[in-house]
């Protein structure tokens, strides 16, 4: 079971590339429309960890609630560990969930999100592929020695950027994340 969390500002339309990947492995994948036009927008003043967590928790909230209503109708897919996948708020949404509930969390891929940080766990495998344009927030990446204890695998796509990871990126830079995300899957 994989659930597709957007960037903020992208629909979550637009990382078929993504599916496409799950799907072939027999995942059942949901892409989640998190924001609502009711919604405010995005907070855009620091700290984020204090100012965006309103947006993140709600965004737990709505996971949270697809996975009740989801795990009954689809019995034969397994809602106790799930693969969360994000990019930009998406994957901060995603790395929250995982801190939030990490019994359920098996493994998380991100796409350059850069606000909350990655959960420190040895049962949650972690995949995040950086853009090369904008740096993450302090703490939110994994320092060598972390890496080293815990499962996590940050990769810098050179001449990367944050805005162009989803479907409507190069078609390298789309190739680039498809091959990651296989080979993150397989091992």
């Amino acid at each position: 079971m994989a659930f597709i969390n957007a960037g903020y500002g992208i629909s979550h339309n637009e990382y078929t590339f993504a599916s496409n990947v799950f799907n072939q492995r027999g995942y059942l994948t949901v892409a989640v429309a998190h924001e609502l036009k009711t919604d405010p927008d995005l907070n855009r003043e620091q700290p984020y960890l204090t100012t965006r967590m309103g947006n993140w928790h709600r965004g737990v909230v709505t996971l949270k609630f697809l996975v009740n209503e989801l795990s009954s109708k689809y019995p034969a897919y397994n809602f106790t560990k799930l693969t969360l996948f994000g990019h930009s708020n998406g994957g901060d949404i995603s790395s929250l969930y995982g801190s939030i509930y990490p019994n359920e969390v098996s493994q998380i891929i991100t796409l350059d999100h850069r606000r909350m940080l990655i959960p420190r766990n040895k049962n949650i495998r972690v995949l995040t592929l950086r853009g090369s344009d904008y740096p993450a927030d302090a703490n939110v990446l994994l320092t060598p020695e972390e890496r080293g204890v815990y499962p996590v695998k940050q990769i810098l796509i050179e001449k990367s950027r944050h805005n162009d990871m989803y479907d409507g990126g190069q078609k390298w830079l789309v190739d680039r994340m498809s091959k990651n995300i296989e080979i993150f899957l397989g091992n």
